[in-house]
């Protein structure tokens, strides 16, 4: 997405990557409570720009379990939609051919 580690644990976290507040609070309270997030939503770049991601939220605990940070993946899934949409108007080109 374009930013560095040091940028993102200076700011206000991986949290600011995603685009909708709703889905970033939804993603805060999950690890509040102890579970882990995954599932493809919007993202922002560092130039602003947003993008579809896959992103994994989970908890980082110590020796024993306590939560003392967290972490997330984020895959930027823009070529894997776009495939995905040609590969579904040729099933609907052969569809209307046949």
């Amino acid at each position: 997405m374009g930013y560095t580690i040091d940028e993102l644990n200076a700011g206000p976290g991986a949290f600011a990557l995603i685009a909708a507040p709703a889905v970033a609070a939804e993603i805060h309270a999950r690890l509040r409570a102890g579970q882990s997030w995954s599932r493809e939503t919007w993202v922002k770049t560092k130039t602003g720009a947003r993008v579809p991601a896959r992103v994994r939220a989970s908890l980082i605990r110590d020796e024993v379990g306590a939560p003392v940070g967290s972490f997330g993946v984020f895959a930027d899934i823009t070529e894997r939609r776009s495939f995905l949409h040609s590969l579904d108007a040729g099933q609907q080109r052969l569809s209307l051919t046949l």
